[in-house]
């Protein structure tokens, strides 16, 4: 576990489990969902801290990827979809680190044909985090994607539960099979498990009376997931679900696919 100090700040960055932020803590607030639960139960490799998604992000449907005349099959690991891409499960290589950054790489997996890199980057300050990622394609062009998912707690106090601003001025409607249908509608109500684009503005992740998480990004696609009691994932990303056969970005050798997340903070005068 790689462990950066800024301030307040505590960031662990953990490359044997797919380069992954493992935990974020600002003072004596801890923001994301760890490893292991309560229980003591190992969580899955898609349900906890904030994971880099390469090379595509979200469902891949029914593991296909049609590109340049031919079809690719990817394992099922999130029946009957492939999610999240590649790496989150493999070992990341430490490229080197120091108190307050780190930079992580990995080969995008035996299961992805055309090669590859992703290189994930992370920076502390007293602040804020920011990430960045990096997807190199190898000696072909390739369709590519990426983003991140992170696991933010509901709870961190008694009595002050997340609340989640988030302004979106479109929604991707979600056909039967879980993935877009290309139609973009007003966005209701949620909880959702959907993708919006054309934000009036900067997320923000809410703790009355402890902290606020404000997230910028570079992508223009952003997933939230709140269905869940415990935690809600705010998760930007440089296309839709299914975005390899639907909209895919190509990446040129030399020429890499790059993303940002920056992450600031306010803590509460308590």
């Amino acid at each position: 576990m790689i462990r950066l100090e800024a301030g307040d700040a505590v960031a662990e960055v953990d490359a044997e489990h797919g380069g992954r932020l493992a935990r974020l803590a600002v003072g004596d607030v801890d923001v994301l969902r760890r490893r292991y639960d309560e229980t003591g139960r190992e969580r899955g490799v898609h349900e906890w801290g904030c994971f880099p998604m390469v090379p595509w992000s979200g469902r891949l449907g029914d593991g296909r990827l049609r590109f340049a005349g031919t079809e690719h099959r990817f394992p099922l690991n999130h029946p009957p979809h492939a999610i999240h891409g590649t790496t989150p499960g493999l070992p990341w290589e430490d490229h080197g680190h120091d108190s307050t950054s780190a930079a992580l790489g990995v080969e995008l997996g035996p299961h992805w044909p055309f090669g590859g890199t992703a290189l994930h980057r992370l920076l502390l300050t007293p602040a804020g985090l920011r990430l960045t990622l990096e997807v190199h394609a190898a000696d072909v062009p390739m369709p590519a994607g990426c983003g991140w998912h992170p696991w933010f707690r509901r709870d961190i106090h008694a009595g002050e539960p997340l609340d989640l601003r988030f302004s979106p001025g479109a929604m991707y409607r979600r056909g039967a099979d879980g993935l877009p249908t290309g139609e973009l509608v007003a966005p209701p109500p949620g909880p959702w498990d959907d993708c919006f684009r054309d934000l009036a503005g900067p997320p923000t992740v809410d703790w009355p009376g402890a902290l606020r998480l404000t997230l910028d990004a570079s992508c223009d696609h952003w997933v939230v997931f709140d269905e869940p009691l415990d935690a809600v994932c705010v998760e930007p990303q440089t296309g839709p679900p299914n975005g390899l056969n639907t909209n895919p970005l190509v990446v040129e050798p030399g020429a890499p696919l790059t993303a940002s997340l920056s992450i600031r903070w306010d803590v509460a005068t308590r």
